[in-house]
């Protein structure tokens, strides 16, 4: 064979190769454009007007399950909301013979951690590491393989888990379910600060079954005004500003628990330039048990601290603090916080009535 024959050989398959990738080409671009014409933009524009001008959650979930179900190819879903501690389900289409019990899934960090990841669509197998065997195996013998999260910065309200019976791999499908996502996720956290919203509402205009008096409608009304931060690691350092200047006290540093288990404890001070360090969360949760929400202690009452309790103390003292109450931020994140120099029986007055809103709105 001559050189010139090899030549003509390479070429004629370089041709076959450079064939085939104009084909497979078009061929995607055109399953990608039959997937984008399954949602009209007369649809999908009219799925965005509902959510943003008049849609409640119920109507925008209603419209994201349909699409999924039409536009999508969707055979099969299963919608999990989260629920506190699980994600619990709440909707489903195309499942037989189950028990909702099935589907439950415990919440955890490293699940949280990965489902905040994307909006897009991707392999239910990516998350077999983070739940349960049995959990799992129910997720595939229901037939579905992919799922999307609906979350909004700190918040994750639920995951969707899906099957589709038309090409599910191409950037069309992605971009358009990443869509879909990111309006519920709107949606849900436009609910979470209207419910929020209303609950304090409530609580201002009824207090603790009781006529509030003038000074718990202020209170509750100076914390109100922190919604807007959003979220809770943002409107902790604003919380404390309001405590040190509802309390008229020079120095105020709460520390708290963080959501993670693992993480170091959280430090939010005011009027104090020194650096503060946190204490280990085992000591923390110690010293505990020497201060209540019904009282704010001097530091000298509090006696027979070991170390490292008794050295950190000695260290807030010389930073200007002299008071220890309680302050939590919600049913599992406990808070202390120490003040300065004030008055005793104001800021047990003041904080009465701060720590219920403050509460209501960090939780």
């Amino acid at each position: 064979m001559t050189t010139q024959t090899g030549l003509i050989i390479i070429l004629g398959i370089l041709v076959v190769y450079l064939v085939f990738l104009l084909i497979s080409r078009a061929r995607r671009e055109e399953r990608q454009k039959v997937i984008i014409n399954l949602m009209s933009v007369s649809e999908f524009t009219d799925f965005l007007r509902t959510n943003s001008v008049d849609g409640t959650i119920l109507v925008v979930a209603g419209k994201v399950s349909q699409a999924l179900k039409t536009a999508f190819g969707c055979d099969k879903i299963v919608f999990l909301r989260k629920q506190r501690g699980f994600l619990e389900l709440n909707y489903y289409h195309g499942i037989h013979r189950f028990d909702r019990s099935e589907f439950r899934v415990k919440f955890t960090p490293e699940l949280a951690d990965r489902l905040r990841e994307s909006f897009s669509p991707q392999p239910l197998a990516s998350l077999q590491p983070l739940l349960a065997e049995s959990v799992f195996k129910k997720f595939t013998d229901s037939g579905v393989n992919l799922f999307f999260p609906i979350f909004w910065r700190d918040n994750l309200y639920g995951v969707y888990f899906i099957n589709s019976t038309i090409e599910t791999s191409t950037p069309g499908f992605a971009m358009l379910v990443a869509n879909l996502a990111h309006s519920l996720s709107a949606a849900y956290h436009v609910k979470w600060h209207e419910s929020r919203y209303e609950k304090l509402q409530q609580r201002l205009a009824a207090g603790d079954n009781r006529k509030p008096g003038h000074d718990d409608h202020r209170e509750a009304a100076t914390i109100l005004k922190l919604i807007r931060h959003r979220t809770a690691e943002s409107l902790v350092p604003r919380l404390v500003e309001t405590v040190q200047s509802r309390l008229h006290v020079s120095r105020v540093a709460l520390f708290y628990e963080p959501r993670g288990n693992a993480e170091e404890m959280h430090v939010a001070r005011c009027g104090i330039p020194d650096h503060i360090e946190p204490l280990p969360r085992s000591s923390f949760r110690s010293l505990m048990h020497y201060v209540t929400s019904e009282q704010v202690r001097p530091f000298e009452e509090i006696a027979g601290l070991q170390e490292p309790l008794a050295n950190w103390l000695a260290g807030l003292k010389r930073s200007g603090l002299k008071y220890l109450t309680s302050f939590p931020l919600s049913d599992d994140r406990a808070g202390l916080l120490a003040l300065g120099e004030m008055s005793e029986v104001s800021a047990v007055n003041h904080l009465g009535a701060l720590r219920p809103t403050a509460r209501a709105l960090v939780d």
